[in-house]
């Protein structure tokens, strides 16, 4: 059963549709079968009547159920194939994704819808359900889908074997023939950590996410590489799963030679570390400079505001779509491993010199 997830901005009824479509399309219902009541629902998801009820209206108008007053909802057809899916349709298709990254996708996502508009294309969203595309794909060609998150690969592969034009956003799915658009994270990290040793701070910490994670490897090399350019530095690096990152920050500032300067490899857990510094008292940034990655809205508002490296989703939705039209026709030869966007810093008052 896919979670729903109560932190994105997606209705929950909208998602309750979705991961019921997806298990039509599987088959865990067959046509004319009753699927579970409302009660039965709301249990099994953990949401309200009223989300339970306005997600089986949707799929009751869209054909796919139907509600008998007193029997209950059954299916009437597979949702094999939608209208809106056609060859000027862009699918941007969200899988598995945690909050965070679904945050980064959502921002993304409405520069796509920009982009592809000005192309004469539309754009269908899809959550966490490649099963509703991979079922869609088979019946129409959109001009391509846009993948952002993890998921299982043989969704892409076989996308891929159909000659349609895939892209991933970010550490996407490794198929051959897939692009992957990524930021330059290196060169976030080298610029973060120029700017800070540039500052004077010899005694640094990097504070990151899960350190396997190839942004957060890749920025953190950049930082070190920078470091390298500058003599009598040091590097300390923390990792977290982003659920400890108070307990991480807190054991990281708590000592007597603690650093005093301090990069998060994301704009929230350079959050969290300004958080846990205010409440042990100190003074940002005469007694510790901060900057993040990604400059997220609420930065600029930060007290102070925080210092970071953008992220251009302007960019980055220019490049989905047009990585797509440059792949029709769909050409082996033409196959480009990875799209790296422009980062750039931007200077504001939670850092200083010393």
């Amino acid at each position: 059963m896919t979670q729903l997830h109560r932190d994105s901005p997606i209705p929950l009824n909208y998602q309750l549709s979705q991961q019921l479509e997806a298990e039509i399309v599987e088959s865990r219902w067959q046509i004319g079968a009753k699927i579970p009541s409302v009660r039965q629902l709301t249990e099994r998801y953990g949401v309200s009547m009223p989300v339970v009820r306005q997600a089986l209206q949707h799929l009751a108008s869209e054909g796919v159920i139907e509600t008998l007053h007193g029997k209950g909802s059954f299916v009437r057809k597979r949702p094999e194939q939608r209208a809106s899916v056609s060859a000027q349709t862009l699918v941007f298709m969200l899988t598995d994704a945690t909050p965070m990254k679904m945050n980064y996708f959502l921002r993304v996502l409405p520069e796509v819808e920009k982009s592809a508009v000005a192309h004469g294309l539309s754009v269908e969203f899809n959550q966490f359900n490649p099963e509703i595309a991979n079922a869609t794909i088979h019946q129409t060609r959109p001009r391509g889908v846009i993948w952002c998150g993890g998921g299982n690969t043989h969704y892409v592969e076989d996308m891929v074997r159909r000659q349609l034009p895939v892209v991933a956003v970010g550490d996407g799915p490794d198929v051959e023939g897939v692009s992957r658009i990524v930021n330059d994270d290196f060169e976030g990290g080298y610029i973060a950590g120029k700017y800070l040793f540039g500052l004077g701070h010899r005694h640094t910490c990097v504070i990151q996410r899960q350190g396997s994670l190839t942004y957060a490897r890749r920025r953190l090399a950049g930082f070190r590489h920078a470091a390298e350019e500058f003599s009598g530095t040091r590097v300390d690096v923390m990792a977290c799963d982003g659920a400890d990152a108070t307990e991480i920050a807190t054991d990281m500032l708590d000592v007597a030679d603690r650093p005093t300067a301090v990069f998060g490899t994301s704009d929230r857990l350079a959050h969290a570390v300004m958080r846990v510094a205010n409440d042990m008292g100190m003074r940002l940034p005469e007694d510790l400079s901060v900057m993040g990655f990604g400059d997220e809205p609420f930065a600029e508002f930060m007290m102070p505001a925080l210092t970071s490296i953008r992220i251009n989703l302007t960019q980055l939705g220019r490049a989905c779509v047009q990585a797509l039209l440059d792949k029709q026709p769909m050409n082996a030869n033409d196959w480009v491993r990875e799209i790296k966007l422009d980062v750039q810093l931007v200077e504001r008052s939670s850092a200083q010199r010393i």
